[in-house]
């Protein structure tokens, strides 16, 4: 088994996206963006394919919670959440029909990292800033950088590659 770039570079690069946790950005939703670079081919390429349907997954999410905001005077919590999810997720499922939006991966991901991170405030909340805006910069943009890591890390390798003579 032999030690190559990659197994060098991605460890590094994770290690290093630690230091967001410094400034309360959820780095587990960065992980999350970072798969999904790796999963759409490595290459540039994966931020067309990505970006699009992150921001879908993240806008549905938002909805999901506005509506839920909407109905909370007249309907219990778990049936207004339920409501709410249902039409966020239908429209998610519509718009996923759009060829520029069709990456389910991020979208659902995006979706379901904002829903919970902003549910239990798992990022820096910047006073006097609207809550879900200040909720979508610091996850969504979590993913996004995920994204960008994911960039570093085939960079990083590729610069080892040359000092490995691999």
């Amino acid at each position: 088994m032999k030690i190559k770039a990659l197994d060098i570079a991605v460890p590094l690069v994770g290690a290093l996206t630690f230091l967001f946790a410094l400034i309360q950005l959820p780095v587990w939703a960065l992980f999350i963006g970072w798969a999904w670079y790796y999963a759409f081919g490595a290459q540039p390429g994966a931020f067309k394919t990505a970006l699009p349907p992150t921001f879908l997954g993240a806008a549905m999410a938002i909805l999901c919670f506005i509506m839920i905001d909407i109905m909370a005077p007249a309907v219990p919590a778990i049936p207004a959440t339920m409501i709410g999810l249902f039409v966020t997720l239908f429209i998610l499922m519509m718009v996923l029909k759009i060829p520029a939006f069709s990456a389910s991966l991020p979208a659902f991901n995006a979706y379901s990292c904002f829903f919970v991170g902003f549910a239990y405030k798992t990022y820096m909340e910047v006073q006097g800033m609207p809550p879900l805006l200040n909720g979508l910069i610091w996850i969504t943009g979590a993913n996004i950088l995920g994204l960008v890591a994911g960039w570093v890390s085939i960079e990083v390798e590729k610069g080892l590659k040359k000092v490995m003579k691999e």
